[in-house]
């Protein structure tokens, strides 16, 4: 039914949906998508690593960079988490290339008991 959450119970399926708001003008673009524990503070360079069953490669719609909503863990587990979207596809966050789903005053969501 599309209704946004940031916070999930253990055990549930956890869906995402991209809408950074920027065109994007490479046909057929592969990005990687990885979940990730969540950081305070992300530096640049970071490497990433996935929490789930794998990161997965994705192709992103030319001309904007939207993607529906996308399931990214069969069976949540109890933490914080950040998703991270890997444009250039090199395993690490890059300031200003990369997609980031987190903000200062937490992460991109929780799942809880």
């Amino acid at each position: 039914d599309y209704t946004y959450t940031d916070v999930f119970k253990v055990g549930d399926e956890v869906y995402v949906w991209l809408n950074p708001g920027f065109i994007i003008t490479e046909p057929h673009k592969q990005v990687v998508k990885y979940v990730v524990e969540h950081q305070d503070d992300w530096n640049d360079s970071t490497p990433l690593s996935d929490i789930t069953a794998g990161a997965e490669l994705d192709i992103i719609q030319t001309g904007c960079i939207n993607e529906g909503l996308v399931l990214v863990w069969s069976k949540a587990e109890k933490g914080e988490y950040d998703v991270v979207i890997d444009m250039n596809r090199n395993g690490k966050y890059d300031i200003g290339i990369d997609i980031l789903d987190w903000s200062p005053a937490g992460p991109g969501f929780r799942v809880i008991e």
